[in-house]
Formats: C-alpha cells, structure tokens, sequence
C-alpha cells in the first residue's frame, strides 16, 4: 500500500490540494498528518480529499476543537487524536507518528517500531536503520521556512520511502 505522509501545512491550502492530485497520480491509498495544519481550513481541505487519513496536532494548530468536529463528522475520512503523537497499527507495521523529533531517533532505534515518523523541523530527513525502522520527516508542505513543498510517500510492501517536491 503506498501512504502518504506529511506535515507543517500551516494553512497553505493551495500546496496540500496539490500534495493531494500528486499522490493521488502516485496511487496513494492513505495518509499520515504530522500535524501544524494551522486552522480548520487545511482540515475541511483534508477531508474534502478523501483520503483517509490519520493525524496528530502541532503546536501551531489553531481551533482544536473545531478541528475535532470536522473530523468527527468526517464518515471516518481524519481521525485525528487530541496528542501531538500516536501509535498506530497500519499494513500489519507498528508505527509511531509525532509532531515533534524530540524522541523519534529513541523510539527509532528502540526495535518496537517499524517506522517512526515526525514533523515539526520543516526539514526532510529519511533513514532506514540497521534495525529495519525507517525513520522520517517529511519536510513541510507549507514551504514558508525552506521555500519546498515536499512529502513522503511510503510503500508498505516493499517498506520504501519516496521524497517528493513540489515546485512551488
């Protein structure tokens, strides 16, 4: 299954509907959000897509609560959780999803993960580790601190992770 993964939108709706035609071309099935959408409107955007999708919060997220609504009326299209991270079951892997890297390199090397992914530092990174744990942050799809749009697009079968840019 190919997924998508990205991060610090901060409302730049423009380029996540972008990130979103791409990986829909690419034959992405879902999605992971490392959180700092930035406001409701990224989040109607998200669910509008129809990509199912699984999220966790930034610490620039504005409208919590509203975020929540949307996405509790959304048939299941976001499920986001009220942490900035989270530990999911996705294509039978254990993966640990967080805004921040404060703790992913840990977790990474800790051997109870398959892949570990985080946001926040607006800078792409991948590794593959001896372990067999992919470790990665898929930049920001805002492109407002590198000037890239980029994402990840992760394919569960073959455990390969893909770098995108957009030109923005």
């Amino acid at each position: 299954m190919q997924v998508l993964i990205y991060s610090d939108v901060h409302d730049n709706v423009l380029n996540l509907q972008r990130v979103f035609s791409k990986a829909k071309n690419l034959g992405v099935k879902k999605a992971l959000a490392l959180g700092d959408f930035g406001s409701p409107n990224a989040i109607r955007a998200i669910i509008e897509n129809g990509l199912p999708t699984k999220a966790v919060f930034g610490n620039t997220d504005g409208e919590k609560v509203m975020s929540f609504k949307l996405a509790s009326e959304s048939n299941g299209i976001l499920s986001i959780t009220p942490k900035t991270s989270d530990i999911i079951e996705m294509s039978n892997k254990k993966v640990y999803i967080d805004h921040f890297p404060d703790i992913a390199p840990t977790l990474a090397v800790s051997g109870e993960f398959d892949a570990v992914f985080y946001g926040h530092t607006h800078e792409i990174e991948y590794e593959k580790l001896e372990n067999g744990c992919i470790l990665a942050n898929p930049g920001e799809v805002g492109g407002y601190i590198t000037g890239k749009s980029t994402f990840l697009v992760w394919n569960t079968k073959l455990d390969e992770i893909k770098e995108y840019e957009l030109n923005i």
